[in-house]
């Protein structure tokens, strides 16, 4: 009898190479292969979405502290629950009103599953709505991870969140605190 395997999920710097110069990132890898690669090698309902060059929305580079809250609240449900989580996103706008790319994810105590893949039309300019209207592409599908992996990866984006926002603020503190209060 063949025992299941689960697959591998890691955090790895790639780059965007259609920037001059190149930008570095923190990425998905699932099974070795960068995540919006392998979204679009797998049969989808939608062949016209490209899911390539698409980015983590864990990153410090979403443009609502709103949008941050929402990924980083629905990234690891509760035990036992189910949420759906923006993974992936537009480099270009940063935000959810471009290319949105969402998971359902539910969390079963020792694994995660990303159960099916959607393409998010919410289309809403509040944060909290974002996957309440999905055309969902890749529900044929499951990536089922071991949680202590699964948390080793969101901690190391924690880790490159922070140092990005560090480094943002040390960099612009007028435009930093006028955003802030702006945003609250």
């Amino acid at each position: 009898m063949e025992k299941y395997k689960m697959n591998s999920i890691e955090a790895n710097f790639d780059s965007l190479n259609n920037s001059n110069p190149p930008i570095s990132f923190l990425n998905f890898k699932i099974d070795n292969e960068w995540l919006d690669e392998k979204l679009s090698s797998l049969k989808s309902n939608r062949p016209d979405f490209d899911f390539d060059g698409l980015v983590p929305t864990l990153l410090f580079w979403l443009e609502k502290n709103q949008d941050q809250e929402v990924v980083w609240n629905r990234i690891l449900p509760k035990n036992d629950e189910v949420a759906v989580c923006p993974i992936l996103m537009c480099p270009d706008d940063c935000d959810f009103n471009c290319s949105l790319v969402v998971t359902e994810i539910h969390n079963s105590n020792q694994t995660i599953k990303w159960n099916k893949i959607g393409i998010d039309y919410s289309n809403s300019f509040d944060s909290n709505e974002v996957g309440t209207v999905v055309e969902w592409v890749l529900e044929d599908f499951n990536f089922e991870f071991s949680k202590l992996n699964y948390l080793t990866v969101l901690n190391k984006f924690k880790e490159q969140f922070t140092i990005e926002e560090t480094i943002f603020n040390q960099k612009n503190p007028q435009f930093a605190r006028k955003l802030k209060i702006e945003l609250f």
